[in-house]
């Protein structure tokens, strides 16, 4: 799920989980967006009819100057967001656009063409139970009897392999 990660002070981040409703930025404040209330600086806001994490900011008219987005202007006043991207109104703080989740087992997609584990390389197949690695994407068996995620540390791309939240992506991380 989407996230926004607001820095409260130096050792505090907040997370915001970003639902289906846009909302409104200001320097100082995340605010709900209601219809006919016009928007301080920006606008968050998600594709329509996208289940997969992509939004985008939109600027209000006049407000070109104050809104930046890894530093750089928003250019015609939209872009979509990636995911770490910083978001910044002038006279406030940094936000962060996060897309990371933490790893989590679930059935291999059915109707999706079968993959090599990334570990034992024999084939993940629609049903397998199986996890998606959320920094490279790469797949890995994992059930009791073969625990291809669990067997190490770390995935490949620098992944820790541990089932909780806390191995997500942070803004103070690289």
């Amino acid at each position: 799920m989407p996230r926004l990660w607001i820095h409260q002070d130096p050792h505090q981040w907040t997370i915001v989980p970003l639902e289906r409703d846009p909302i409104g930025l200001a320097a100082d404040r995340l605010c709900p967006v209601v219809s006919n209330t016009p928007v301080t600086h920006a606008v968050l806001a998600p594709k329509v009819d996208a289940d997969n994490g992509q939004w985008a900011v939109i600027v209000r008219a006049g407000e070109e100057e104050t809104v930046h987005v890894n530093g750089d202007r928003v250019l015609l006043g939209i872009r979509a967001l990636r995911n770490h991207d910083a978001v910044q109104i002038s006279g406030g703080g940094r936000i962060y656009f996060s897309t990371d989740s933490a790893p989590a087992v679930a059935p291999y997609p059915t109707g999706k063409a079968p993959v090599p584990c990334a570990r034992c390389g024999t084939l993940i197949n629609s049903g397998d139970t199986a996890v998606k690695c959320p920094k490279c994407g790469a797949y890995f068996h994992q059930s009791p009897e073969i625990p291809c995620w669990l067997y190490t540390d770390h995935c490949g791309c620098g992944q820790p392999t541990a089932m909780n939240e806390e191995n997500c992506w942070r803004p103070d991380e690289p």
